[in-house]
């Protein structure tokens, strides 16, 4: 402590240590009890080496502190319960203010991933390594994907690569499948067995099959037209009766009457 400095100015719980600028942190330790001393009074004495000149320094006994010499801290503790209000109203406020920024933006509530886990989840050296999907044919779905960000994406179909390799066996043409399709239904519209329809398409029994994908089928041919053979029947008539023709006799006269018809 400086050697200008008076004495018995000191903080409140050591005599000994003082601030050497003016603050309500210095009390006098002449008066009793010890008092803090208001910061003018320290600038004209207490600071300076006018300490000697201080009538509290000057007093024989040991007295209570003047007024007009005690620093005034009294503001703070009748404003204790305003400041209390003040500064829960500031709290109040900012977490307002943090919550309705979460609101609008759900993003702010995730804590950051660390730099041990950033590197963990998404290794710059690797590189993911595309794999042919097992499924032989497209699976229809819904023609928008939602993004977990809310916005739509465009359906992309899957393309089977077994199906573009299957040539198109010769004398056989292009067939879109169509609602109430079925493989076995057009293996018997066509008269071809069914495995037979399978495997020209390079499909088996457990494909799924879109509606719109194209698929080969046998080319229509004429079929020839029955020929009808009329076959003879045998049908009943009633011959007419013919009555046998009279002999005369030998004795002469007229013929005897003919009998009527049965």
């Amino acid at each position: 402590m400086r050697e200008d400095i008076c004495i018995f100015l000191g903080l409140k719980t050591d005599s000994k240590t003082a601030l050497e600028f003016p603050s309500i942190g210095n009390h006098c330790h002449k008066a009793r009890p010890v008092a803090p001393v208001n910061t003018k009074h320290q600038e004209k004495y207490c600071l300076t080496a006018q300490h000697v000149e201080c009538p509290i320094y000057k007093r024989a006994s040991v007295q209570r502190m003047p007024t007009r010499v005690t620093a005034d801290r009294g503001f703070v503790r009748r404003n204790r319960f305003l400041l209390a209000v003040i500064l829960m109203t500031v709290i109040f406020a900012g977490v307002a203010i943090v919550a309705v920024a979460m609101r609008e933006d759900p993003g702010l509530a995730t804590p950051p991933e660390t730099m041990a886990q950033a590197l963990s989840s998404n290794p710059a050296s690797s590189t993911p390594t595309p794999t042919p999907s097992p499924t032989p044919s497209i699976i229809p779905t819904s023609t928008h994907n939602v993004t977990a960000t809310g916005a739509f994406r465009p359906y992309l179909p899957t393309v089977d690569l077994t199906r573009q390799a299957c040539p198109k066996p010769d004398g056989w043409t292009n067939y879109l499948f169509k609602t109430g399709d079925t493989m076995l239904k057009l293996s018997q519209y066509y008269g071809i067995p069914l495995d037979v329809l399978l495997a020209a398409n390079c499909i088996t029994r457990t494909t799924t099959i879109a509606v719109g994908e194209q698929m080969y089928v046998p080319m229509a041919t004429s079929t020839p037209t029955p020929t009808v053979t009329m076959t003879p029947t045998i049908t009943k008539t009633r011959r007419p009766y013919i009555p046998p023709t009279a002999t005369p006799s030998s004795g002469g006269g007229k013929p005897p009457p003919t009998a009527p018809p049965p």
